[in-house]
């Protein structure tokens, strides 16, 4: 406590003492919020690690259950024939890969949308509030940015021409069964997701495969790929 009269030198020692106190406390607090960050991110691709991603889906859904007219779109995204990558080039070459293909897909995605390396070259997109039709163009907008230019490698002269098969699965609030607890809604639709994905590798890889169509409002949470969906909004790819 400072006692009256003030003594200026005093006073300006006691000041000093509080600006350092709080430079030091604004370090400390920004040294957590990195350490924070970097448990969040893939070390290699600097994206959202699974856990994290996960975490996020988990809010996700638990604000789409909060109205009747809530959305949001999960896109799982597989590079396609990868494993040559490596098997040809070595691991070094794959890493320059899936570096230069996330940067592709951040470059394609939105400020509110969650972007995460899912595990080795699968990759999660969560779109907050996003219908079908602006999910199949997301998706669509990814698959031609990872294929859109070769890849040069650093060792070698060497490019490289990557695709990728994309599933797609919209969730609507409504479809949710309020009996069915958040990680199993999660587990379904990343089953949708999933399911999509392997049918846009079955049927010819580099293309996108829709999981649920927007309008299947009656069709259950649990239902396969819609085929229909499929031929009408997958035929992207070659």
């Amino acid at each position: 406590m400072l006692s009256l009269p003030l003594d200026t030198e005093e006073t300006q020692l006691r000041l000093r003492a509080m600006v350092k106190r709080k430079h030091r406390i604004d370090a400390m607090r920004h040294a957590i919020g990195v350490e924070l960050d970097l448990a969040s991110r893939d070390s290699l691709t600097g994206l959202f690690n699974r856990r994290y991603a996960m975490s996020r889906l988990s809010d996700i859904v638990a604000t789409a259950s909060e109205g009747p007219s809530l959305t949001y779109a999960l896109l799982l995204i597989d590079l396609d024939n990868f494993k040559r990558v490596n098997d040809s080039f070595g691991h070094g070459a794959g890493d320059e890969v899936l570096v230069e293909a996330s940067a592709r897909m951040r470059d394609a995605i939105g400020p509110k949308d969650l972007l995460a390396r899912y595990g080795g070259e699968e990759f999660l997109l969560v779109l907050p509030g996003a219908d079908m039709a602006q999910a199949h163009a997301m998706a669509e907008s990814i698959r031609s940015q990872i294929e859109g230019r070769a890849y040069q490698l650093s060792h070698g002269n060497y490019r490289l021409q990557i695709t990728a098969s994309i599933g797609v699965t919209v969730q609507q609030s409504a479809q949710c069964d309020a009996h069915v607890n958040r990680l199993e809604q999660i587990r379904l639709v990343v089953d949708h997701a999933d399911h999509a994905l392997r049918v846009a590798k079955s049927t010819g890889r580099n293309r996108v495969a829709i999981g649920r169509c927007a309008e299947a409002e009656a069709a259950p949470f649990e239902s396969v790929v819609n085929h229909e969906c499929v031929a009408r909004y997958a035929q992207g790819g070659s």
